[in-house]
């Protein structure tokens, strides 16, 4: 991953959604699904990606409360309920 500055104009739709550019994306090692904190600085929004792998640390924190939980299953179950509602949503 590189150090990248870089300045674009993106627009802000009618429901809040803004679309970064690929290449910026991309140059900065950021995937489809990954998570980014949204920080507000002042006046100024800064994003910042997550590279906490979220079910992994979930995985572990279950092993060592030694609890019988398939967060494999909960995963996908939480995957068909973001699809749903995107869809509801026309998203």
């Amino acid at each position: 991953m590189q150090n990248v500055q870089s300045s674009v104009i993106v627009r802000v739709r009618r429901d809040g959604t803004i679309v970064l550019p690929i290449d910026i994306l991309r140059s900065l090692g950021i995937q489809e699904n990954d998570l980014l904190e949204i920080v507000v600085e002042g006046n100024q929004l800064v994003l910042r990606p997550i590279r906490t792998d979220l079910w992994l640390e979930l995985r572990e924190r279950a092993k060592k409360m030694k609890l019988r939980v398939d967060l494999d299953r909960a995963e996908e179950e939480l995957d068909e309920v973001e699809d749903l509602w995107l869809a509801r949503h026309g998203r």
